[in-house]
């Protein structure tokens, strides 16, 4: 389990939107059904992908830290 402090850049930002920058390498289909088995929690609740951030709150997620990108990190494409 991987968990993030929300900072004043996020938020406001919706849930499944970080989740999409911070989870580059799973894809859209895996992150909305992580939401709904409950494998992502705010602050220890289960939320829904609606969800709006707010600065301070705890984001925890059941995934393995390969599986998580820097927002920061570039993306690299091969030509």
């Amino acid at each position: 389990m991987q968990q993030f402090t929300i900072g004043s850049e996020e938020h406001g930002c919706r849930l499944d939107r970080l989740l999409r920058k911070r989870l580059a390498l799973l894809p859209l289909a895996g992150i909305y059904t992580l939401i709904r088995k409950g494998g992502v929690r705010v602050d220890g609740k289960k939320i829904k992908q609606d969800y709006r951030l707010r600065e301070g709150e705890q984001l925890q997620i059941d995934v393995d830290q390969a599986e998580i990108t820097s927002a920061a990190s570039p993306r690299r494409f091969s030509a």
